[in-house]
């Protein structure tokens, strides 16, 4: 087949989560022999027209958000060009694409539907008619998937968990712990309950911050990672993968005091912990369900 993908990253490198997730994506299907190119909208200044170019062996068109040609016919032309059997919008904000995906051989349109308000409550009618207008639409978990089929029950979601490339990740994983007092990061800026009662523990801090091959290094010096109950899950399958339990937890102060002390003060426990991380969905998987819903799309075309 030949598929297009089509997000936004915040980055004309892709070394953002959304780019690293399209450009993981986009090398499974390569490998599985689909003809692939990969459509990023960048942040605005970084480019006055579609520019091309290849990352990781992946065909890439950059255009900036603030460039003439997304409100031209380059796009719809370039799409065009491509005689693609598919185009999947990877999020929500790679939505304004659908509309030129068009001419006279239209692709099937696949859809992640990332993030419900995008779509239902304040969104516009074209959100909506998009989701209507999709082959196939996506959601990343069984409780987004049965929330829109409470908001839209005539239509039908798949649930897709978007996976992370394991192998890269477990590259450097430890598999003993680290001397010296144990060490817990945390994501998602400052957490100052949760640093002032690892320093009253006396355990070593670090935040788990930047973008994807930043964050590896962190994991792989962490023995456990506490997440705000708000944050990505793709920050507990990078944890999983690199065989770090994760501890979630927000506004309940007591209970997360008590599950630190109870792990600080037991190595057996913190052991035990580390033997039940699994693994998780890898970007392998993700890329062989979506191809499965590509087929069965182009055939429902």
């Amino acid at each position: 087949m030949r598929i297009v993908y089509a997000t936004c990253s915040g980055s004309s490198r892709l070394d953002d989560d959304a780019g690293d997730f399209a450009l993981g994506l986009a090398r499974m299907a390569q490998h599985a022999g689909h003809r692939v190119d990969l459509l990023v909208q960048v942040p605005a200044g970084e480019g006055e027209r579609l520019r091309r170019s290849t990352i990781d062996g992946v065909p890439v068109v950059l255009l900036a958000a603030d460039a003439p040609a997304a409100r031209s016919g380059a796009v719809a032309e370039w799409l065009d060009a491509r005689q693609a059997d598919v185009v999947h919008l990877l999020d929500s904000q790679a939505a304004s694409f659908a509309s030129q995906a068009g001419g006279d051989t239209a692709p099937a349109l696949v859809v992640n539907v990332d993030d419900q308000p995008a779509y239902g409550g304040d969104a516009t009618r074209a959100g909506e008619a998009l989701l209507r207008r999709a082959a196939c639409r996506i959601a990343p978990d069984l409780e987004t998937a049965a929330r829109l089929r409470g908001r839209w029950p005539e239509l039908t979601f798949d649930v897709v968990i978007p996976g992370v490339d394991l192998l890269a990740i477990a590259a450097g994983r430890r598999l003993d712990p680290a001397a010296g007092p144990p060490c817990v990061g945390w994501a998602g800026g400052p957490w100052p309950t949760l640093e002032h009662l690892l320093e009253q523990l006396g355990l070593r801090a670090r935040p788990l911050d930047g973008r994807p091959a930043e964050r590896q290094g962190t994991l792989h010096a962490i023995d456990l990672l506490c997440l705000r109950a708000c944050a990505a899950r793709r920050l507990d399958f990078e944890a999983q993968a690199a065989g770090v339990p994760v501890l979630r937890a927000d506004d309940d102060a007591a209970g997360l005091a008590e599950a630190l002390v109870a792990w600080a003060a037991d190595a057996a426990l913190r052991a035990q912990w580390r033997r039940a991380v699994r693994p998780p969905p890898r970007i392998e998987e993700t890329a062989f369900l979506y191809e499965s819903l590509y087929r069965r799309a182009v055939a429902g075309r």
